[in-house]
């Protein structure tokens, strides 16, 4: 049965998944769990139903992404908190080296920037190129949440693989206020 099919229902107590009674884990063709689906819409409902019912927080897709990946990139901080309520792990990294802070981060999502702050996400993870969350907000212009990553002790001095600093890349990109906010930090 694919994700899709109409025998897909969330329903009442116990919390079943399909009317046929297929596992809350179950995998698509695509390689998708009803959670890791539910995660790119950030349904608050849909996401606290599966996890209700077992749903495994840490699933992960073809690319490594977990739904708390799925839900930072897309900034659904009612989804976001809904997973770390149960615990899910912040500091899973897909396939690129990417966790959900460096998502939420280059999405500007400064409420799940925060939640996973919160969480304990690692503010300086980098990806196999050495990009920082920093980098990622600061290259997107979100000075918003560049402050909050400097505020949690992201190191503004970290080059990339390439040696480019958070800086250098807000300034190549014309993001003046986050050089500004860069330039202020100690």
């Amino acid at each position: 049965m694919a994700w899709g099919d109409p025998r897909w229902v969330v329903a009442g107590p116990p919390r079943v998944i399909s009317a046929t009674g297929a596992p809350v884990d179950a995998v698509t063709s695509g390689g998708n769990t009803p959670l890791l689906h539910a995660s790119y819409g950030g349904n608050v409902g849909v996401v606290t139903s599966l996890l209700e019912a077992g749903a495994t927080v840490d699933a992960t897709d073809g690319a490594g992404c977990t739904p708390l990946h799925r839900v930072a990139g897309r900034g659904h901080g009612g989804a976001a908190g809904a997973l770390l309520a149960v615990g899910t792990p912040v500091v899973a990294a897909d396939a690129l080296g990417w966790t959900p802070l460096l998502r939420a981060a280059a999405g500007g999502h400064s409420t799940v920037v925060a939640m996973l702050l919160a969480a304990g996400a690692a503010v300086g993870a980098a990806t196999r190129p050495g990009w920082t969350p920093l980098h990622a907000a600061a290259g997107a212009g979100h000075a918003r949440v560049v402050a909050a990553l400097l505020a949690a002790g992201a190191p503004p001095a970290v080059r990339t693989a390439d040696g480019v600093t958070a800086a250098q890349l807000a300034a190549r990109r014309g993001h003046g206020a986050v050089v500004e906010v860069l330039s202020a930090a100690p």
